[in-house]
């Protein structure tokens, strides 16, 4: 049984053994309760206030001289994280510098020219109608469409448009004008242009096939111009 102190004596309470619990009417006579001098707990001001900062949900202020000190048992764990990490930060250094010259190519880099685009599309498109139209029988229509197209530099419309001529299909028959035509034509890499080109060359007189060569070179730089 733990003694308890007054201020006078030490008292040792009774048990009631007979009734095996201690009453009211015998603990009605026990001294006053109080604190030993050596189990008293000083409490400083400042313990106080840092208590209310803690209530109040403020920071407690850490002081300027306070030294963290690593576990020794956490430091094998930061050195092993350390060095899985070296190869990643190699890989984002290597990567960073592969961003630079491409950004740097990027800035060197020249867009496309889309009126070239939109020049070789449109010379592409007449000649596929001229084609259509003279499946249907509509040579006029194919021979408007494959001029066009001529002009723009397609060499198959070249041949075409001097076979159209030669044979007068859809347009006046003219040895002429077809030589003008097929010359551009072989001019312009067209092989299936030089045997019709020959062809004709013997239908016409040399004063004829100096007029028409004359022609093609105007018509030529009619095409230079449109390319």
């Amino acid at each position: 049984m733990t003694s308890i102190k007054s201020h006078d004596t030490e008292i040792e309470p009774t048990l009631d053994l007979e009734n095996e619990l201690t009453t009211l009417d015998d603990l009605k006579d026990l001294p006053a309760f109080e604190l030993d001098e050596e189990d008293e707990i000083d409490l400083a001001i400042e313990d106080l206030d840092n208590i209310e900062q803690v209530k109040t949900g403020d920071e407690i202020e850490i002081p300027d001289d306070y030294e963290f000190i690593m576990d020794e048992d956490e430091s094998p764990n930061i050195n092993a994280i350390a060095h899985q990490l070296s190869p990643i930060t190699e890989t984002l250094d290597t990567l960073n510098t592969s961003i630079g010259l491409l950004l740097a190519t990027l800035d060197d880099f020249k867009p496309v020219n889309n009126t070239n685009m939109e020049h070789q599309e449109n010379e592409i498109k007449q000649f596929l109608d001229g084609v259509q139209f003279a499946k249907n029988n509509e040579y006029l229509l194919a021979a408007k469409c494959f001029r066009k197209s001529a002009l723009n530099g397609h060499n198959k419309a070249m041949l075409y448009l001097g076979l159209m001529y030669s044979k007068g299909q859809g347009l006046p028959q003219s040895p002429f004008y077809g030589y003008v035509w097929l010359k551009l034509a072989s001019l312009w890499q067209c092989k299936e242009a030089k045997p019709a080109l020959d062809n004709l060359q013997r239908l016409l007189t040399t004063q004829e096939i100096f007029v028409a060569n004359k022609m093609a070179a105007e018509k030529q730089e009619i095409i230079f111009d449109n390319c």
